[in-house]
């Protein structure tokens, strides 16, 4: 009789433990999907590119903001992990050496320009993380080609160049242009082929000067172009360069029509040049309408910018904030698409069979600002933005050319 009884003490217990393993395993699915997926951000918090990484912060900020509200991707929050690459490529590989070992991060999103992201290529070409790349226009962002790196809102370097080639020759009809570009990895192989691509429309090169992003004083460089006397002057780098280049050049009587390439496209431009910045014109990759607009989805998501960051600095949004916003979706969207199996081999499966997304005109993210311009991408091309259109300031603002 003791016996039976031990027995089915053990029988039992036998079973209670079966049943709280079944229980458990019935919650590991669930489990999974609670946990944030984390996406690792490389971007210019401090450094003559922190412009770029402010704006991305708050735009990458306020999509998470909104997709977390709505319950995240299939159930689960998205989070960032952000790491300073202070707008040099030594802080790149630092932060993405930090990034990648030990962090569980499920993509990696670069919000750096060219010369930074150019610097960790080689290591995340190779895998497995997807890289995201959000603003980086260098052709060896793309080539050679990698099943694991993907350009989202950034034009390619050989696309804005036949944009602003065409637009000097045909549109301004410049007969002498003189090039002005920055030492960003971008500028440097942006140069010649500006210069070769006027030369091919006809255009003679009258001077080329180079700058250092950051620099304030660009006196040697103005000397030099008023001596070329050029009728156009190609402005290559980022806002804040553009910004201290116009006024100067403009201050020291140059007169010569000024065309800026997608970075020059910014309000920093604006704000920094003054009235001087009146007439500039540049490359607009930054959405479906530009930055400002006060109306439309423009207007309802500089509205949700304001209630989110009351307290954010004068110059911001900016572009890159617009372009970061749409890329979050985009990501999202991927991310939705893998279900419950988020790997970085189904992330990138899952990138590719993207085409023409904007969130906010989609089935999921229908409550997002449908800002963005379309992205796609497939098997055989990461190139996620290719549209392009020439904005002048006119009346304190940039706005389409008529």
């Amino acid at each position: 009789m003791r016996h039976v009884t031990v027995v089915d003490a053990i029988r039992r217990r036998s079973m209670l433990l079966a049943a709280v393993l079944a229980a458990v395993l019935a919650l590991l699915p669930w489990l999974a999907e609670a946990q944030p997926i984390t996406i690792g951000v490389h971007y210019p918090l401090t450094g003559p590119s922190s412009e770029l990484g402010q704006g991305f912060q708050y735009g990458a900020q306020l999509a998470l903001s909104e997709i977390n509200a709505h319950g995240g991707v299939n159930g689960r929050e998205m989070k960032l992990i952000l790491v300073d690459d202070k707008s040099t490529p030594d802080g790149a590989v630092t932060a993405i050496q930090r990034l990648t070992v030990g962090s569980n991060v499920a993509l990696v999103w670069g919000g750096s320009s060219s010369s930074p992201t150019v610097a960790v290529l080689p290591r995340l070409k190779a895998g497995p993380t997807p890289y995201y790349v959000g603003f980086a226009s260098d052709p060896r962002v793309l080539e050679p080609f990698s099943r694991f790196v993907f350009s989202g809102a950034s034009a390619p370097v050989a696309a804005v160049v036949a944009g602003v080639a065409d637009f000097v020759a045909h549109t301004l009809k410049g007969s002498a242009v003189a090039i002005l570009s920055c030492d960003q990895a971008n500028c440097k192989i942006a140069g010649p082929m500006v210069r070769k691509a006027l030369q091919d429309a006809g255009v003679a090169v009258a001077a080329e000067q180079s700058f250092h992003s950051g620099d304030t004083d660009f006196t040697g460089q103005i000397n030099a172009l008023k001596s070329a006397r050029p009728d156009v002057i190609v402005l290559w780098g980022l806002p804040v360069d553009g910004g201290r280049l116009v006024g100067q050049m403009r201050r020291a009587g140059i007169t010569a029509k000024i065309v800026g390439d997608t970075g020059v496209a910014d309000q920093t431009v604006i704000d920094l040049a003054g009235p001087a910045a009146e007439g500039v014109y540049a490359m607009w990759v930054g959405g479906s309408q530009f930055i400002g607009d006060p109306t439309g989805p423009m207007a309802e998501w500089q509205g949700r910018f304001a209630k989110a960051f009351p307290n954010a600095p004068t110059g911001f949004p900016n572009q890159y904030s617009l372009r970061a916003y749409a890329d979050a979706y985009v990501i999202a969207e991927a991310l939705r698409r893998c279900g419950p199996n988020v790997t970085s081999e189904t992330i990138a499966t899952q990138l590719d069979t993207i085409r023409d997304f904007v969130g906010g005109k989609d089935a999921t993210f229908t409550y997002a600002a449908a800002v963005g311009l379309p992205r796609s991408f497939s098997p055989t091309q990461h190139q996620g933005t290719t549209a392009l259109a020439p904005v002048v300031v006119k009346d304190g603002r940039f706005q389409a050319v008529p």
